[in-house]
């Protein structure tokens, strides 16, 4: 069973919110350069946490508008990232039971961590240690360290599947 404790909620929301929903944009945003687009949130739950998507149109009745106005084609992701962090903190985003704010420790590997240990329970098979910093694999190409937790998940389990 992996650890759990306390997590940063600003790194959460940046790393796992937030991201997520830019990357996503930039790829739809430059297939369709002319096309509006708008951030959009999911409410959270007691136990789960908000979404956030970018799209030309509510998603579905569950979503909820988050900006009045478009995302700019011509605007910066780090201008794009700056004004959905600023808005996320005030959007219902976070659980409302306190209790589910404990995650697995991939969200606490955030500072020059040796997270190697942690990595091989979920299926790293490599010869080097993993350091985490920033939410980074440093020693990794500089890989974030959420991508490569599901990385090692999704090689252990193609593994497992040819073995047997």
């Amino acid at each position: 069973m992996a650890r759990t404790k306390r997590f940063n909620v600003s790194i959460y929301l940046s790393d796992v919110i937030i991201n997520p929903a830019i990357d996503a944009w930039l790829t739809r945003q430059s297939a369709q350069p002319t096309v509006k687009m708008f951030l959009f949130y999911k409410k959270s739950s007691a136990y789960e946490f908000g979404v956030l998507t970018i799209a030309p149109r509510r998603p579905d009745v569950s979503w909820s508008i988050g900006l009045p106005e478009a995302m700019l084609a011509s605007e910066t992701r780090k201008a794009i990232f700056d004004k959905i962090y600023q808005r996320a903190g005030r959007l219902p985003l976070m659980p409302s039971n306190d209790n589910a704010i404990q995650l697995p420790a991939e969200f606490q590997a955030r500072a020059g961590e040796d997270v190697t240990e942690y990595a091989r329970s979920i299926g790293y098979t490599g010869k080097r240690r993993v350091i985490v910093h920033g939410g980074r694999v440093t020693n990794h190409r500089n890989m974030n360290w959420l991508v490569f937790c599901e990385n090692c998940r999704e090689r252990a389990s193609t593994n497992a599947r040819l073995a047997g």
